[in-house]
């Protein structure tokens, strides 16, 4: 089994920073309501939204990818996404192929890409990234799945069996 890391960007590092402060400064900012633990208040959910908000994204934060004869394996934080590779029509590195993507469906920028988007280039597509300069394209059982591997030329080849 070979790994591959998921590095972050720089606007996903940006993005992460500043929605992870913007969400702390809220929860500080309501921690009054907080501390009362009046589950019927506003201001109770409003300090609490943040904080369940960070950790869910922190718990789908995708932090590497591995290689299996008959898988391609999205480590998470608390788990691993499984793709079987015997679907697998096609796997090109494709840089910035994300651009100019709308989201359907996920988390844009905090701790990783994660979700459904849609883009011309790409029609409608699963993403698995943190680093959406080194995107790897996946065709598999009809659906197009984008991961960002840290050695994207290296992933493919492997992929195509001749690493």
């Amino acid at each position: 089994m070979t790994h591959y890391r998921a590095t972050w960007s720089t606007l996903l590092r940006i993005i992460s920073v500043a929605a992870s402060l913007l969400c702390v400064c809220v929860a500080i900012q309501e921690s009054h309501a907080l501390a009362s633990g009046d589950i019927g208040s506003l201001d109770f959910w409003f300090g609490v939204l943040p904080l369940a908000l960070l950790i869910g994204t922190a718990l789908c934060t995708v932090r590497g990818y591995s290689i299996t004869p008959d898988a391609i394996l999205i480590h998470r934080l608390c788990w691993k996404t499984k793709l079987l590779r015997k679907g697998l029509e096609s796997a090109e590195y494709q840089p910035g192929v994300m651009r100019q993507s709308f989201r359907s469906f996920g988390n844009g920028g905090l701790f990783s890409f994660t979700g459904w988007y849609y883009n011309r280039t790409l029609g409608s597509y699963r993403a698995f990234a943190t680093d959406i300069h080194r995107t790897v394209v996946l065709r598999l059982l009809g659906k197009t799945i984008v991961l960002t591997p840290d050695e994207p030329e290296r992933f493919v080849s492997e992929l195509k069996g001749n690493a």
